[in-house]
């Protein structure tokens, strides 16, 4: 029998692959939903309405159990960390319907640096290596989710089969049944295994898309860095080429500016989108501390540590701007400026300037993103805790 021969290519790109699968993990997420806003052809369909009906229902429960239970701070403390996730996911999907191209204009732009960066066959291994992480943060996102929200849905039913215990650990309920009749408790399952696998993808895609949009920066620095060290080189040569060393400069010019073109975009889109997120988080910090230690809800203390890993993953994804800039900042100082001509060192004198004023991601303009932020919230929390420990006696 003859033997097909199969040809392998010469060479490999895995930084595309590996651009390419952020992206696509995110549109398979929000494409399940029928929420895909990456998707050029994305309109609002009747899939569309599905999390749009579940997150109102949602909203809507947790209301009525907030105003149901407002003469009791605790019960209200209890339940306003339910309230932290309609609360983003309505915020992001009004983003969808009223500015689906906020979105795709990001992916744009940041195809566009990338694009330019891996014509550079030796930018492509140091790209590829933190695109890496990022397809392995998306992956422990999509597991530890995963897992949770598992054990979330099977959890009541096994113990209601081992011992008969009917108990919930979602607060979610359908209106009108008795939750505690063996009829209600499995109608109210099902309503939550309807709700979670929804929630999943919305939440999941959230942070996928968040890290999709911001680690890549990091590769891009080490790429512009890598571009720059080249451009040293070839000034350590006995007889420099000019032109050559000229035509590298406006590369980099060019990279530079198409990266900082980027991180603007990112910061006027994702300002007020962090602040609604990081504000929803620090409340639902707050209230889950008070009910673990007034009532020891269980679900409380899951809470609490589902928030705070939501809390530090958005304070350490925006430190990376904040330490990329600065050591593509590092970078163009350590240019040999002195051995360019007088026009090619005026532009490099203007990267410098514009990579000292660097646009970083920030909390709807009040502060930055960072992990300076992330210690001054966590003291404010305390702080106001103890504040309201101090009130309540």
């Amino acid at each position: 029998m003859a033997q097909v021969s199969v040809v392998k290519p010469a060479f490999s790109d895995p930084a595309r692959e590996l651009f390419d699968r952020i992206f696509s993990n995110v549109s398979r997420l929000y494409g399940l939903i029928g929420m895909n806003v990456l998707d050029p052809r994305y309109r609002t369909r009747g899939r569309t309405l599905v999390p749009w009906v579940v997150t109102l229902f949602a909203t809507i429960q947790v209301a009525y159990f907030l105003w149901r239970e407002r003469s009791d701070l605790l019960k209200v403390m209890v339940i306003l960390p339910y309230a932290t996730f309609p609360v983003q996911g309505l915020h992001v999907m009004l983003q969808s319907v009223t500015n689906p191209s906020n979105f795709k204009d990001l992916q744009a732009k940041s195809t566009e640096v990338f694009e330019l960066l891996n014509e550079n066959l030796t930018n492509r291994p140091r790209m590829a290596k933190v695109l890496k992480v990022a397809t392995f943060l998306q992956k422990m996102i999509i597991g530890s989710y995963g897992g949770s929200n598992g054990f979330i849905l099977v959890a009541p039913f096994i113990v209601w089969l081992i011992s008969g215990t009917k108990s919930f650990i979602f607060l979610y309920r359908i209106p009108f049944v008795d939750e505690w009749s063996t009829v209600g408790f499995l109608m109210n399952l099902a309503l939550h295994a309807f709700i979670i696998p929804i929630a999943y993808c919305k939440y999941v895609g959230i942070d996928c898309l968040f890290i999709a949009m911001i680690v890549p920066i990091a590769a891009y620095v080490d790429g512009l860095v890598n571009e720059i060290d080249e451009i040293n080189d070839l000034m350590e040569q006995a007889k420099p080429d000019q032109k050559v060393i000229r035509t590298k400069l406006i590369r980099i010019a060019k990279l530079h500016q198409l990266l900082l073109e980027y991180e603007q975009m990112l910061e006027d889109r994702y300002n007020f989108m962090a602040l609604v997120r990081i504000g929803s988080i620090v409340l639902g910090i707050i209230s889950t501390i008070v009910a673990i230690y007034e009532t020891g809800d269980h679900m409380a203390a899951f809470f609490s540590v589902f928030l705070l890993m939501q809390l530090t993953q958005n304070c350490l994804l925006g430190t990376v701007i904040t330490i990329k800039n600065e050591k593509l900042t590092e970078a163009l100082y350590d240019i040999k400026w002195y051995q360019l001509p007088v026009e090619e060192a005026r532009q490099l004198t203007l990267m410098m300037q514009s990579a000292q004023n660097a646009p970083t991601l920030s909390i709807g303009k009040i502060g930055p993103l960072n992990v300076e932020s992330y210690e001054s919230i966590m003291r404010s929390i305390y702080n106001f805790v103890m504040a309201l420990f101090a009130f309540v006696g």
